[in-house]
């Protein structure tokens, strides 16, 4: 198997980024700005319910991040990490 690439919502922090003039059909007097950065996930890892992994992040193979963690720096392989922001708490193998 390979690392996965996948992709992790995000916007522009400056209001004048993130919010343009509406197009033609917008319901809203304005239209926001999205985009999606890559995450990586390594082989075998296991993402619970409601996790969060933020753009530009790699999960490493064989991790777990539990379920509601969010992700807010690279997972190195083989850690269970938890918590918001999540941490390593500790090996697949302790």
């Amino acid at each position: 198997m390979r690392h996965r690439r996948h992709r992790s919502d995000t916007h522009p922090v400056r209001p004048e980024d993130r919010f343009q003039p509406p197009t033609e059909g917008d319901t809203l007097p304005f239209s926001v700005v999205n985009y999606a950065l890559p995450i990586t996930v390594g082989d075998y890892a296991w993402i619970g319910a409601g996790a969060m992994i933020l753009p530009g992040f790699t999960i490493g193979d064989c991790a777990v991040i539990a379920t509601g963690a969010v992700v807010t720096k690279d997972v190195a392989p083989r850690m269970i990490v938890t918590g918001n922001p999540a941490r390593e708490i500790r090996s697949v193998d302790d």
